[in-house]
């Protein structure tokens, strides 16, 4: 929850930046609007021309890395692409934490320890981003769907379906770990990659530091994703899709 609530304020602040950079756009001229410099743009409005929808998700999206603003015409796709990203993300970064971390016991050096953990985490959503971020945005996150949809870049009616499928390809990709985790004799699943305060808490910190933590971070961390891919970041490998 105190995730959540970080990204609901973070997006209720784009949302507010976002109209004041609209309003002055309500002045201007419309598309096919006369010109007098030119006599008339009689040109057909983009409206009126139909590419096939993937063709529209792949011209919105600008980059195969990240587009936060998902196709309308491929809600279902993107529903099914957030489980799945979603399931990539459990199985590669939790996987890593049950399986590898401590490979061989503690006082082997076989294991990836908190650095590949960590790094497991970043490839997990790199890859991800790169395979459907241009079909549903690659937010494998409720807290980033959240903020999304409160900062005006996510259409609302898609929240649920999204939160829903980010929870089933997390639930499967835990039943594929729990599969493989105890598939030997000697078996221990322990706190199963969770973690919480006190201790469930690795390093042993309570309440209060835990809720300050998740709330600092996932507030930078929705401000990061908003702020690189607004339509006036500068061009790289992660872009927004332009409004429709």
């Amino acid at each position: 929850m105190t995730q959540v609530g970080a990204a609901l304020a973070v997006g209720v602040r784009s949302r507010l930046v976002g109209v004041a950079r609209v309003v002055p756009r309500l002045t201007q001229p419309r598309f096919g609007a006369p010109s007098a410099a030119r006599g008339g743009d009689r040109r057909q409005p983009p409206a009126l021309r139909q590419p096939h929808p993937a063709q529209r998700c792949s011209a919105r999206s600008g980059s195969p890395v990240l587009s936060i603003r998902m196709c309308e015409d491929c809600s279902g796709t993107g529903q099914g692409a957030e489980a799945f990203g979603t399931f990539w993300l459990t199985f590669g970064g939790c996987g890593s934490a049950v399986l590898a971390a401590a490979f061989g016991g503690t006082d082997s050096n076989l294991g990836i320890g908190l650095l590949g953990v960590a790094l497991a985490f970043g490839l997990t959503v790199l890859t991800m981003a790169f395979a459907i971020g241009h079909i549903s945005g690659c937010h494998l996150n409720p807290a980033v769907t959240l903020g999304l949809v409160s900062g005006g870049r996510h259409p609302a009616k898609e929240a649920l379906p999204y939160i829903l499928s980010q929870v089933v390809g997390a639930v499967l990709a835990a039943g594929v770990l729990y599969v493989i985790a105890t598939g030997k004799a000697d078996a221990e699943i322990g706190g199963f990659a969770s973690n919480g305060y006190g201790e469930h808490s690795p390093g042993g910190y309570g309440l209060v530091a835990a809720l300050v933590t998740e709330v600092v971070l996932t507030m930078f961390f929705l401000i990061v994703i908003m702020g690189a891919t607004d339509s006036r970041a500068p061009a790289g490998l992660v872009t927004t899709s332009p409004s429709h």
